[in-house]
C-alpha cells in the first residue's frame, strides 16, 4: 500500500506544489497512525480475561476490514 501511495505522490507531485504534497502526506500519516492505534486497541481487547470466541471472531472481522 505504501509503495502505491509513493508512486501516486511521485506522479502527482509533478502537478502539485510542495504545500499540497505536504498536506497529502500529513493526511496519509494521520490515517496510518489512526489505523495502527485501532489495531493496538483490538490486540489489547483480545488479552482481556473475559475474552471469548465470539469476540475473537468480531476482532478478526474488524482487522480484515481495517486492512
Amino acid at each position: 500500500m505504501l509503495d502505491a501511495l509513493n508512486e501516486c505522490l511521485q506522479i502527482s507531485g509533478l502537478l502539485l506544489d510542495e504545500g499540497q504534497v505536504r498536506s497529502i502526506v500529513d493526511e496519509i500519516k494521520q490515517v496510518i497512525t489512526a489505523s495502527s492505534s485501532r489495531t493496538s486497541k483490538r490486540a489489547e481487547r483480545a488479552k482481556a480475561e473475559d475474552f471469548d470466541a465470539e469476540e475473537g471472531e468480531l476482532l478478526r472481522e474488524e482487522n480484515e476490514q481495517e486492512e
